[in-house]
């Protein structure tokens, strides 16, 4: 992958992160931190491989359709939901 295409896949990999809950981020950070917890998640993206930028950015994209089908339900499901709304605030200049 070309530095762009590693950049571009960060960039959205941290879009799609900011949707997630705390709970998500730290099963994420569990994944990919290399036992670093105390990492940020964009510490944590920053840091990744390209294999695990590919594969992190489908578990992402999983896990928010399932928040968007209501299949995940509970604290997770809510924080996320909030999370994105908060993001679509960010976006729309609210």
């Amino acid at each position: 992958m070309n530095e762009t295409l590693t950049e571009f896949a960060k960039k959205e990999l941290k879009e799609g992160l900011a949707k997630c809950s705390a709970g998500q981020h730290q099963r994420f950070k569990q994944m990919y931190a290399k036992g670093d917890m105390s990492l940020t998640i964009a510490e944590v993206v920053d840091g990744m491989t390209e294999h695990q930028l590919d594969r992190g950015m489908e578990q992402v994209e999983v896990t928010l359709s399932k928040i968007e089908k209501g299949i995940l339900v509970g604290a997770d499901a809510h924080e996320a939901a909030v999370n994105e709304a908060a993001t679509k605030g960010e976006d729309d200049g609210d």
